[in-house]
């Protein structure tokens, strides 16, 4: 009786330890998927469920728990987060208007409604997940031997799980912005210039273009500084105006550890807690770290002269851009010219029919011609205007160097 009532005190400590460590278990895996920031590759076609979220989004963030749980059984669900920049190809070819959305084939659904949403992936409310687990736990009085061995080996599998989450530290996928990356807020567009991290004197910055284009974003501006979405600690910013378009950050004192920064520059008139990854800047330590020595009597002439070597090399990218769009335009009109040429000197062969319809052929090849010989036209426009200004840069690079 002793042996069976511990037996029976062993199996019902063991079953406990076991539900709470696969609960555990489950929501730490829950996290790690919901916060995961990593491309996805979507193949067509595909008999799988999508879900499109945002790890940030508290619409998603409601739903997101039952469909996980749910894709534990049924496996049939494909999580892509939006912020990640390589996953926002998606937003056109799904034609997405907002997240949380689900495609189930070529159906789509946005809302939070747990019902519908069941619903709307061919499942009642109490779905296969309640189905599945009863299956898995019901087991036969004469398998509780069994049963003892499997829970030991599963709560020894969670132990391993658990501890290596504490003592092993996950792979972070940490994005630096590039330069010459652009933000949008409101009527702004913002444009990183240059950013370096002095780790001899602890001091961060970084330099960005914000041109004045309406009466509307004449704000002064503000800069929000996080290592994660949960920092509260306050950091020395120091926001430096070059000149109406050029500005300067400068953060110091910054703590040894930091691995990221997501950084967010927005005009006093806005909230910063309503701007999504997208609207900010993001700096990984590793990629911004420099072996050059700070300066801390920089002149504004030293930072604008950066910004004018900047927009110079912009200025050429786009001049050689051009230049290879209209090489490749003109390549085209030369093969529907050919095409034509083609198609002309068999008319006299052709009956009434076909030779009306090789007319049409020919007109509609014409007017692909003309379209394109007006966009090479504006190309050059453009080419005008780019080298006019590449002008004023040059001939301001040398003012600035000769100070």
């Amino acid at each position: 009786m002793k042996h069976n009532r511990r037996q029976k005190l062993s199996v019902f400590f063991l079953t406990v330890g076991l539900v709470l460590g696969l609960f555990m278990v489950s929501v730490i895996q829950m996290k790690s998927t919901e916060e995961r920031r990593i491309p996805i590759e979507l193949s067509e076609p595909t008999n799988k469920k999508i879900l499109f979220y945002r790890d940030d989004c508290p619409d998603c963030q409601s739903v997101f728990p039952l469909l996980f749980y749910r894709n534990i059984f049924s496996r049939d669900m494909i999580f892509v987060n939006m912020n990640h920049s390589s996953n926002r190809q998606y937003i056109q070819k799904y034609q997405l208007r907002s997240v949380p959305t689900i495609v189930n084939k070529k159906q789509k659904m946005t809302g939070t409604n747990q019902q519908n949403i069941l619903k709307f992936l061919k499942e009642k409310p109490k779905g296969k997940v309640v189905d599945n687990v009863a299956k898995k736990i019901n087991f036969r009085k004469n398998e509780r031997k069994k049963y003892q061995q499997m829970v030991v080996i599963i709560v020894g599998v969670f132990l391993l799980f658990f501890g290596s989450r504490l003592f092993i530290k996950p792979e972070v996928d940490i994005k630096t912005s590039k330069i010459g990356e652009e933000v949008s807020l409101d009527m702004r567009t913002i444009t990183l210039i240059k950013r370096n991290y002095y780790p001899t004197d602890d001091v961060f910055t970084f330099s960005f273009y914000s041109p004045v284009n309406s009466t509307n974003v004449l704000d002064e501006l503000h800069v929000s500084v996080k290592k994660n979405r949960t920092d509260t600690d306050k950091y020395d910013i120091d926001l430096k105006q070059i000149n109406e378009e050029l500005y300067v950050v400068t953060i110091k004192d910054l703590p040894t550890n930091w691995e990221k920064l997501d950084v967010a520059i927005y005009p006093k008139t806005s909230k910063v807690d309503s701007l999504n990854d997208s609207q900010k800047f993001h700096f990984g330590k590793k990629d911004v770290t420099t072996s050059e020595p700070y300066n801390s009597a920089k002149t504004k002439d030293s930072y604008e002269l950066e910004a004018v070597k900047f927009e110079i090399d912009t200025t050429n990218k786009k001049l050689r851009k051009n230049t290879q769009k209209e090489k490749t335009r003109q390549q085209e009109i030369k093969k529907i010219r050919k095409i034509n040429k083609g198609l002309s000197a068999t008319l006299g062969e052709k009956t009434t029919k076909e030779k009306e319809e090789l007319k049409l052929t020919i007109g509609q090849n014409n007017s692909k011609i003309q379209s394109i010989e007006k966009e090479i036209s504006t190309l050059k426009e453009q080419d005008k205007e780019l080298e006019l200004k590449l002008e004023k840069l040059t001939n301001r690079k040398q003012e600035l160097q000769n100070l």
